[in-house]
């Protein structure tokens, strides 16, 4: 009877260390960012993200083309901030054309 406890006893102890050192790792980010770069690169190709982020970024041109020139210059680095975070190869054509004449200064 000694024994089987000692053998449960191990199970559990060795459960909670393999346990505790998997949720030191995680916590550090020595395991995390390989997960969180996966689970980015999964999301960036979903289809909603796509639609949400043209949708998006079509609506900032829009603004940017309808505003005078201070709201031009306001809004100018958010534009280009938000343009930089989605991969201009995604992009519609007429985005394209946008942010690179806002990227060169023609607009």
């Amino acid at each position: 009877m000694k024994i089987v406890l000692k053998v449960i006893g191990a199970f559990i102890l060795g459960f909670i260390l393999i346990s505790g050192v998997n949720l030191i790792l995680r916590h550090t980010g020595f395991i995390s960012p390989r997960y969180v770069e996966i689970d980015h690169q999964v999301y960036v190709t979903v289809q909603e993200y796509q639609n949400g982020m043209r949708a998006d970024l079509q609506s900032l041109r829009l603004e940017y083309e309808a505003g005078d020139r201070e709201r031009k210059d306001a809004i100018r680095a958010t534009i280009i901030r938000r343009f930089a975070a989605y991969p201009e190869d995604r992009m519609p054509q007429d985005l394209q054309i946008f942010y690179r004449a806002l990227l060169s200064g023609k607009i």
